[in-house]
C-alpha cells in the first residue's frame, strides 16, 4: 500500500492570528493482485495522518482516521510567538500489503504583530464646570476615559478641598480632576470647577399642646418647637403672638386662646416660619369652699351659731360665701345638712356641705322586780322565774327591755345578779337590777349492795370485795367510806358493814349491809395425768407414776390414799387408779388416773441401700436385682419380709421405690424403703443451619439476621426445645459469628452445635454534592467556581470524609465541566456522584451590521463585518477563542436543511475573531467572494458549548 499527501506552500501569518491548509489524502494499493496505484476500499485498509509541529505551534485538528480512497482533511496553524516553525504531516496504512510512510511538510513563518498607540480622550461627567449645586443635592464627579487600547472606562473624579468662608460647613468652591494613563504609557487630562451653596431654609415644626386647664392666673404650658437646617443642623427656634410677645415652652398663658408663630434663621440668613398654632387654656374648674365641721347639740338647745364658711378659686382667689340654713337658726331634733357656695368669675360653682345634729341625751327609766332565794335541783343550780322589767322614756314612752339572764333559765349556786336594760331611739341607755340567791341544805344519796355469803378461802376466812356509792343532787358523785372496807378478809361467822358519805356543804348520809363466811368446800386430790407405756416385754411394763397429794383450803395438807400403788407391774391393757382425802369439816375429795400398757412398736424392717442402673430401652430398664431385706419385733421376735416391686423386676427411666413391710402380732406393721434409679444417659442431637453468608450490614452495629432449622431430638425424650447464644432477628456484628445453639434433655444430658454467620459491608457510602453551579467567564480561562463541600453518609461508618476531583474556588473552563466527588467507607466501598459547572461568556449578541434577526443582505462578494462585545463578568476579556462557521441552507424539505460546507475566511486569521481594543469588540472580516449566493447561517461559537447562530443573505 502507498499512501500520499498533496500539500504545499510556505503560509506566512501575524502573531495571534492562524492560516488553514488543507491536505488531499490519498490511499492506494500495491497488494498482490491488485492494479498498481489502484484503491480498493474494500479490503479495509485504513490510514492515520498525524500533523506534528514544534512548540508555540498550535494544529487543529492534530490527528485524523480514515479509509476510503481519499479525503480532503483542512488544518489550521495558530502562533502567537513570532519565528520559523517546521511543519511535518504523516500518513501510515495498517492494512495488508506493503506498511509505507510519506511525510510532507512546510516552514510556517510568524511575524510580530504592528504596535500602533493613540492618548487616551478624558472628559469630566456629572457636574458642570461653572455650576452652582444646592447643598446635598451635589452630583458624583466622574472620570469617563475613551482609549483604542484600553477600551471605554469611568470611575470617580478626585476632588480638591473646599475653599471659601464655610468651606468647613461643606460650602465654597470644588474643583473635579480627572488623568488617565493607558497601557501604551500615553496620558491626559481633565478638571471642572463647580460651587456648593446654601439657599435652603431651615425647616421649622410647630406642635400644639393639648387644652390645658388653668391652675392660676397664668398657667404655664409646653410645647414642641424645632428647627433643623440641612447644613446647620439644629437651630435655635423664636415663637411670637401677632402683637410680638415673644414665648418660650413652659411659660405661664392666660385664659384662653394664645396664637403663636415660631421661626429660625440658618448661618446663611435663610429663615423658615412654622404654620400657626394654639395654646389653649380653660377655666372649668370652681372655687373650693371650706366650712366648719359638724356640729352636735343635745336637745337641751335648739338655736345653733356656727363659724363663716369661706372659699377660694385659683383664679380668682378669695371668693364670699353663703350657708343655707344660716347661723344662729332653730334647728329641728334630728340632723339638718347646711350647704355653702361660692362662685368664680367663669362662673363656675363650688359648694361643700356640713351637718347640725341636735340629739336625744336623756336615758329611759328601768322597773325590776324584788329579790329571791330558791333550792338547787342539781349540780347546775336551780330554774327561776320572775316578773318581766318594765322601761319608759321622756320622748319615746313605753320601751322594750331585756335582761341579762331570761326568765325561766337555770341559775347557779349562790347570788347571781339580773341587770335588766332599755334603750330610747337616740341610742340612750337605762338599766336597774335584782338578785336570785341558788341554796344546798338536801345530803348524799347511799348506794350499798345486798346482804351476801362468801366461801371460806384459808383458815383466817375470806376476802370480801363490794361496791358502794353515793350521789348528791348538787355535787354529783361523792366519796364514800365503809367499815369494814371493801378488800377486808373476813373471819368464818356473821359481819355488818356501815357506809357513810357528805357532801361539800356539809350535809350527811348512812346505810348499811351483812357479810356471813362458811367452809363447804372438800379437799382437792392431785393425781397424774393419765399414763401411757409401752410394753417393755410379753407381761406388759412396771409403772413409776408422779405422786398424789391433797389439800384443804381451811386445814390445809391431808393424807390420801389409792388402789394401786406406785412401781407395780401393768399388764398390757388399761388400769384405772383410784385416790380419796377427807378434811376436819368431814368434807371428802376423790380422784383417779389411768395407766394404759400398750405395744405400738413397729418392727424394725431393713433394707439394702439403694441403687442405680443405667436405662437398656427407651421407656427404663429390665431385671433390676436387689440384696434381700430382713424385720425384728420387741414383743414378736423376728419377722418375715415382702418387698415391692420384686428383685428381678422390670424399672422405668427415673426413681422407683422399692417398699419393704413386716407385721407383728399386735398388728403394726413396719416398713423401710429404698430406691432404684434407672437413669437416661444418653445426650441429645442437636442440628443447626448452614453457614450463613452475604449478609449485607445496615447499619454500624451490623444487620438484623434471621435463621431457621435449629432443632433437637433426644432418644428418650423426643422432640427437644433448642436454644441459641445469639437469637434469631437479633443484630449481628460485622464479620463472622459463631452462633452455639444447644439442648438438655430431662436428664441433663446437654448437646450443642454451631454455625457462623457474616455480616458484610459492600454498600458505599451515599454522597450529597452541590446543585449544578452556572457562572460568567471573567477571563479566556473561565471562572472561579466555588461551591458547597460534600458530604458523605455511610450506613455503618456515619459521616466520612469526602473530596472532589476539583476544588471549590478552582478555576474551571468554558463550557461544561463534570466535578465527581467521592468517598470511601472503612470498608473500601467507594460512593460517587457528580454535578456540573458551567461556565459561559455573556455576550452582546451580533452587533449591525448584521441583523439579530436574520434579515441582513449583503451584497456577494463584499466582506461582511461579524462583531459581538463581551458584556457583564466577561466584558474585560480580550483573548477569547471566538470562531466563526459558515452553513449555506438549503430549500426546506422533509429531510430539513443541508449542510453544504464549513468555510472560514482568510481575512481574519483562520476562523477565530479578533478583538478590536479600540471599540471592546471581537470582529470577524468574512469574505464572500468564493460563495454563491444563498441564504447561510453563521454559526459563533464562543467555546462555551452554547450554539450562537443569525442568518444572512448574499445577493
Amino acid at each position: 500500500m502507498q499512501n500520499n499527501i498533496v500539500a504545499g506552500g510556505s503560509p506566512t501569518i501575524t502573531a495571534g492570528g492562524s492560516t488553514t491548509i488543507s491536505y488531499n489524502i490519498q490511499n492506494q494499493n500495491n497488494n498482490a493482485g491488485d492494479p498498481q496505484n489502484s484503491c480498493n476500499p474494500a479490503d479495509g485498509s485504513a490510514a492515520t495522518v498525524s500533523i506534528s509541529a514544534p512548540a508555540g505551534v498550535t494544529a487543529t485538528p492534530s490527528s485524523l482516521t480514515f479509509t476510503g480512497c481519499s479525503q480532503i482533511l483542512p488544518v489550521s496553524f495558530t502562533s502567537s510567538t513570532p519565528g520559523q516553525y517546521p511543519i511535518t504531516v504523516s500518513v501510515k496504512d495498517s492494512g495488508v500489503g506493503t506498511y509505507s510512510t510519506i511525510d510532507a511538510g512546510f516552514t510556517l513563518t510568524v511575524n510580530a504583530a504592528p504596535v500602533t498607540n493613540t492618548a487616551p480622550t478624558v472628559t469630566v461627567g456629572g457636574v458642570t464646570n461653572g455650576a452652582s449645586y444646592e447643598f446635598g443635592n451635589v452630583p458624583a464627579a466622574l472620570c469617563n476615559v475613551v482609549d483604542k487600547e484600553d477600551g471605554t472606562k469611568s470611575f470617580a473624579a478626585g476632588l480638591t478641598g473646599l475653599t471659601g468662608a464655610r468651606a468647613a460647613d461643606g460650602l465654597g468652591s470644588q474643583t473635579a480632576s480627572c488623568s488617565y494613563t493607558d497601557a501604551g504609557g500615553l496620558s491626559a487630562a481633565a478638571s471642572a470647577t463647580y460651587s456648593i451653596v446654601d439657599t435652603t431654609k431651615p425647616l421649622v415644626t410647630a406642635t400644639a399642646p393639648a387644652s390645658v386647664e388653668a391652675t392660676s392666673a397664668l398657667t404655664p404650658v409646653a410645647f414642641s418647637a424645632s428647627a433643623y437646617d440641612a447644613v446647620d443642623g439644629s437651630r435655635p427656634v423664636t415663637c411670637k403672638t401677632a402683637g410680638g410677645t415673644t414665648y418660650a415652652s413652659g411659660d405661664g398663658f392666660p385664659v384662653g386662646t394664645t396664637t403663636l408663630t415660631c421661626s429660625a434663621t440658618d448661618k446663611a440668613g435663610n429663615t423658615g416660619t412654622s404654620d400657626l398654632f394654639a395654646v389653649v387654656v380653660t377655666d372649668t374648674t370652681g372655687p373650693v369652699v371650706t366650712t366648719p365641721a359638724n356640729i352636735v347639740v343635745g336637745n337641751s338647745s335648739y338655736t345653733v351659731t356656727y363659724p363663716r364658711a369661706t372659699a377660694t378659686d385659683l383664679v380668682d382667689g378669695a371668693l364670699t360665701t353663703s350657708c343655707s340654713p344660716a347661723s344662729g337658726s332653730t334647728f329641728s331634733l334630728g340632723t339638718t345638712t347646711v350647704t355653702c357656695s361660692a362662685t368664680d368669675k367663669a362662673g363656675n360653682l363650688g359648694t361643700k356641705t356640713f351637718t347640725v345634729e341636735v340629739q336625744d341625751s336623756t336615758k329611759p327609766i328601768v322597773t325590776v322586780g324584788a329579790d329571791q332565794t330558791i333550792e338547787a335541783t342539781g349540780p347546775d343550780g336551780a330554774t327561776v322565774t320572775f316578773d318581766a322589767a318594765t322601761a319608759t322614756d321622756d320622748v319615746d314612752g313605753t320601751l322594750s327591755t331585756t335582761c341579762d339572764k331570761a326568765s325561766g333559765t337555770v341559775f347557779p349556786l349562790g347570788d347571781t345578779t339580773v341587770t335588766c336594760s332599755a334603750k330610747d331611739k337616740a341610742g340612750n341607755t337605762g338599766d336597774n337590777s335584782f338578785v336570785i340567791s341558788v341554796v344546798d341544805t338536801t345530803g348524799p344519796q347511799i348506794t350499798v349492795p345486798d346482804d351476801f355469803t362468801k366461801e371460806a378461802t384459808a383458815s383466817t376466812g375470806a376476802e370480801a370485795s363490794f361496791t358502794s356509792s353515793a350521789t348528791d343532787l348538787v355535787d354529783g358523785s361523792v366519796a364514800i367510806t365503809c367499815d369494814p372496807s371493801s378488800g377486808s378478809t373476813f373471819a368464818l361467822g356473821t359481819h355488818t358493814v356501815t357506809c357513810t358519805a357528805a357532801d361539800k356543804t356539809g350535809n350527811q348520809s348512812d346505810a348499811s349491809f351483812t357479810i356471813t363466811v362458811k367452809d363447804s368446800t372438800p379437799p382437792t386430790v392431785t393425781v397424774p395425768d393419765d399414763v401411757l407405756v409401752e410394753a417393755t416385754g410379753p407381761d406388759g411394763a412396771k409403772v413409776a407414776y408422779d405422786s398424789v397429794t391433797a389439800s384443804d383450803i381451811v386445814d390445809g395438807t391431808v393424807p390420801v390414799t389409792c388402789s394401786a400403788a406406785p412401781e407395780s407391774v401393768f399388764k398390757l391393757g388399761t388400769t384405772t387408779v383410784n385416790c380419796s382425802a377427807t378434811d376436819a369439816a368431814g368434807n371428802t375429795g376423790h380422784a383417779s388416773f389411768t395407766v394404759k400398757v400398750e405395744d405400738t412398736t413397729d418392727p424394725v424392717v431393713t433394707v439394702p441401700a439403694n441403687v442405680v442402673v443405667g436405662n437398656t430401652s427407651s421407656t427404663g430398664a429390665s431385671n433390676v436385682t436387689y440384696g434381700a431385706a430382713t424385720a425384728h419385733d420387741i414383743v414378736s421376735g423376728d419377722l418375715p419380709v415382702s418387698c415391692t416391686p420384686e428383685s428381678g423386676s422390670t424399672f422405668n427411666l427415673g426413681f422407683t421405690t422399692v417398699t419393704c413391710s413386716a407385721t407383728d402380732a399386735a398388728g403394726n406393721m413396719g416398713t423401710n424403703s429404698f430406691t432404684v434409679e434407672v437413669q437416661d444417659q444418653t445426650k441429645p442431637v442437636v442440628t443447626v443451619p448452614a453457614d450463613i453468608t452475604g449478609i449485607e450490614a445496615t447499619g454500624p452495629a451490623g444487620a438484623a439476621v434471621t435463621y431457621v432449622g435449629v432443632t433437637a431430638l433426644d432418644d428418650v425424650d423426643g422432640l427437644l426445645a433448642a436454644t441459641c447464644d445469639r437469637l434469631s432477628g437479633s443484630v449481628f456484628p460485622l464479620g463472622t459469628t459463631t452462633v452455639t445453639c444447644s439442648a438438655n434433655d430431662k436428664a441433663g444430658n446437654k448437646a450443642d452445635n454451631t454455625f457462623t454467620v457474616t455480616v458484610q459491608d459492600t454498600t458505599a457510602p451515599a454522597v450529597s454534592v452541590s446543585d449544578n453551579k452556572a457562572a460568567t467567564a471573567t477571563s479566556a480561562t473561565g471562572a472561579v467556581v466555588t461551591f458547597a463541600d460534600p458530604k458523605a453518609m455511610d450506613i455503618v461508618d456515619g459521616t466520612v470524609a469526602a473530596s472532589c476531583d476539583r476544588a471549590s474556588g478552582s478555576v474551571f473552563p468554558l463550557g461544561s465541566t463534570t466535578v465527581t466527588c467521592s468517598a470511601t467507607d472503612k470498608a473500601g466501598n467507594k460512593g460517587s456522584k457528580t454535578f456540573t459547572v458551567t461556565v459561559t461568556a455573556a455576550w452582546s449578541n451580533v452587533l449591525q451590521p448584521v441583523n439579530v434577526d436574520g434579515s441582513s443582505v449583503f451584497k456577494l462578494g463584499s466582506t461582511v463585518p461579524v462583531k459581538f462585545q463581551l458584556t457583564g463578568a466577561s466584558a474585560g476579556v480580550k483573548d477569547l477563542a471566538a470562531r466563526l462557521y459558515l452553513q449555506r441552507l438549503a430549500a426546506v424539505g422533509t429531510s430539513g436543511s443541508v449542510l453544504e460546507a464549513i468555510s472560514t475566511s482568510n481575512a481574519t486569521t483562520g476562523n477565530l475573531f479578533r478583538y478590536d481594543a479600540t471599540s471592546g469588540q471581537y470582529i470577524f472580516n468574512l469574505a464572500t467572494k468564493t460563495l454563491s449566493a444563498g441564504t447561510y447561517q453563521l454559526k459563533i461559537d464562543l467555546g462555551d458549548g452554547v450554539p450562537h447562530t443569525v442568518n444572512i443573505t448574499l445577493r
